[in-house]
């Protein structure tokens, strides 16, 4: 159980500091169309949640059922980024004013590239603190 939390923690991290490099540099120039239809202020318990729940994804659907294999893991986890972020995207597009195309193709790029790295990086930490037993 241990193992996980750290795996997690490892994950959370990781994500956190790529996302706020992500909102801190490129959102506020890639989103800047939206600014009529956004809130003043973002709900802070939505984005918690998010933030707390991603990686938790991120580690039952690819890095635990693929621990050792880095290259499926970078694979599956760009994969479950356009899944996830594609799926909120293009919502977004299908339903919103003054979202655009271009738009949708930075935030699924984004969240491929964001969850590849996350996961990446999480299994490669999580090997060097747990390295695989040795056949």
């Amino acid at each position: 159980m241990i193992q996980k939390i750290v795996a997690y923690i490892i994950a959370l991290i990781i994500f956190t500091l790529l996302e706020a490099l992500w909102l801190s540099q490129a959102a506020s120039h890639v989103y800047a169309s939206l600014s009529p239809i956004m809130i003043e202020q973002p709900n802070l318990l939505a984005a918690l949640l998010f933030f707390l729940a991603y990686p938790i994804g991120i580690l039952y659907f690819i890095i635990f059922p693929n621990l050792g294999n880095n290259i499926r893991i970078f694979r599956d986890s760009a994969m479950l980024g356009l899944l996830c972020y594609g799926t909120y995207s293009l919502t977004n597009l299908a339903t919103l004013k003054g979202w655009s195309i271009t738009i949708s193709l930075f935030d699924i790029g984004w969240g491929m590239i964001l969850t590849a790295l996350t996961a990446s990086g999480t299994a490669i930490l999580y090997g060097k603190i747990y390295p695989p037993a040795s056949k």
